[in-house]
């Protein structure tokens, strides 16, 4: 049984179910809150980005192809490949995400989930899960282990700076990386 790697946290937000909605369904503008984002293109349904993150002296650059796979009601799950550097980029314009080799791309899945939360506004749960192997898996882990707790945190406040309604909440909870 091979364990993916996930990580996945809450934010309350303050505002209505609508306005938070709203926001999930502008995918350009969620973009721009997540930390680790370079650049976003839009090609088709498929979402393109450029995500990078220093691990010590080591900058480690990824693309990500996503696309929504379900949507419903204050719920959107997207899935896609997620891989490292711009060589593998081109081979995916050649050859698909099919034609890279296994332990050179992971398998990714994230979900959002909306819940209200009566007279207070908005719990928002998100989750991430990447199915990777070799190298690649070895990378995923130590980012998941040494900055996922600070850029979820970062997540939050820019999340809550987006829809907050002038009202501090400071509910934030981090489900690490199984290790």
């Amino acid at each position: 049984m091979v364990l993916m790697l996930a990580t996945s946290g809450e934010v309350l937000v303050a505002c209505g179910l609508e306005d938070a909605w709203a926001l999930f369904n502008r995918f350009d503008e969620v973009a721009t809150l997540i930390p680790t984002l370079k650049s976003i293109e839009f090609k088709g349904e498929e979402i393109w980005a450029t995500m990078g993150v220093q691990l010590g002296v080591i900058s480690v650059t990824s693309r990500v192809m996503l696309h929504v796979v379900h949507i419903a009601p204050w719920r959107i799950t997207a899935e896609g490949w997620s891989f490292l550097g711009e060589t593998i980029h081109t081979q995916i314009n050649r050859n698909g995400p099919e034609g890279i080799e296994k332990d050179a791309k992971g398998k990714l899945t994230i979900h959002l989930e909306l819940e209200p939360v009566n007279g207070v506004g908005v719990l928002v749960k998100y989750a991430a899960e990447v199915d990777a192997f070799g190298r690649l898996k070895r990378i995923y882990q130590s980012i998941l282990k040494s900055k996922a707790p600070p850029l979820m945190e970062e997540f939050a406040m820019r999340l809550r700076a987006a829809l907050d309604i002038g009202v501090d909440i400071s509910l934030t909870s981090l489900e690490g990386p199984p290790l």
